[in-house]
């Protein structure tokens, strides 16, 4: 499969191998996406899928190094800023999709105090933009959760 699967086979084993509905095998899944990204990068050269579909596999992909622990951070890195920026290029600063690919880069930021001051600036356009979306949710969790680890109880109890 790894080799000559089609598009729906490896999403169909990176999901099987995934930690949220599979079997949590990290590494089959890294090289799932990894194998899927080929597959959707060559496709989007003869226009069968679109550069949203490209830059869904990119972020996919960058999670899938950041929960298999052999990979490096810049792998992860490079995937999260290589989404970040082709969302907001494509779809808008303001778009769940670049919100989310912001928040992944920011989640890896090297200070908390860094983490806590992206979380607000992204906390203050989701909330505006993206009332009703995930990615909301999990910014503002994650603010709080900081927030609580500095021990600013009474701002994070906000949050």
């Amino acid at each position: 499969l790894l080799r000559y699967g089609s598009r729906a086979l490896l999403e169909a084993l990176a999901k099987l191998a995934g930690r949220e509905e599979g079997f949590d095998d990290r590494a089959l899944t890294l090289e799932a996406r990894k194998r899927l990204q080929q597959v959707l990068e060559k496709a989007h050269k003869v226009d069968k899928v679109t550069e949203e579909d490209v830059l869904d596999g990119v972020l996919q992909l960058g999670n899938a190094h950041m929960w298999f622990e052999e990979s490096t951070e810049d792998e992860m890195l490079d995937c999260f800023e290589r989404a970040k920026e082709g969302f907001v290029r494509l779809l808008g600063g303001d778009s769940a999709k670049a919100v989310n690919a912001a928040y992944r880069v920011a989640s890896q930021l090297p200070t908390d105090d860094e983490i806590i001051a992206e979380y607000r600036r992204l906390w203050e356009k989701a909330k505006v933009s993206l009332p009703d979306e995930a990615v909301t949710y999990d910014i503002v969790n994650q603010l709080g959760i900081r927030l609580n680890e500095k021990g600013e109880y009474e701002e994070a109890k906000v949050f």
